[in-house]
């Protein structure tokens, strides 16, 4: 089974792009308000020089974020602010029903974005 195409079906993908961008903008800011807290943190205990790892603590949180949400509840927080659907059936773990692995879902969420970036013209 395949997604229709966008041309075929335009009305099916009309608020995509603006859901993906408030989904995108809510995982910004929680990320960024759990690394503001944490490198505070950092900051504190070792007077200042840890600010040098901010980025790195940045991308340690972010990729903690995305995979703990992912693996949990088959979506993340800005998922869930746009209304945008879980983790497919299809997806689950067969006989189980548990949501799937942190790299299945990691893999499911880098193959459904950038399926709705680009189409082969018609």
């Amino acid at each position: 089974m395949s997604l229709p195409h966008p041309l075929d079906n335009p009305g099916l993908y009309a608020h995509v792009m603006p859901k993906r961008l408030m989904a995108w903008a809510v995982d910004v800011a929680v990320t960024l308000i759990i690394t503001l807290i944490a490198g505070l943190a950092v900051a504190l205990m070792t007077l200042g020089i840890g600010l040098l790892l901010f980025p790195f603590l940045w991308i340690a949180i972010s990729i903690a974020y995305r995979w703990v949400l992912l693996t949990r509840y088959g979506a993340d927080a800005g998922d869930a602010a746009g209304r945008l659907a879980p983790a497919p059936a299809g997806w689950r773990t067969p006989g189980s029903g548990r949501m799937p692995s942190g790299i299945r879902a990691s893999i499911q969420r880098v193959c459904c974005s950038s399926c709705h970036r680009s189409y082969p013209s018609r």
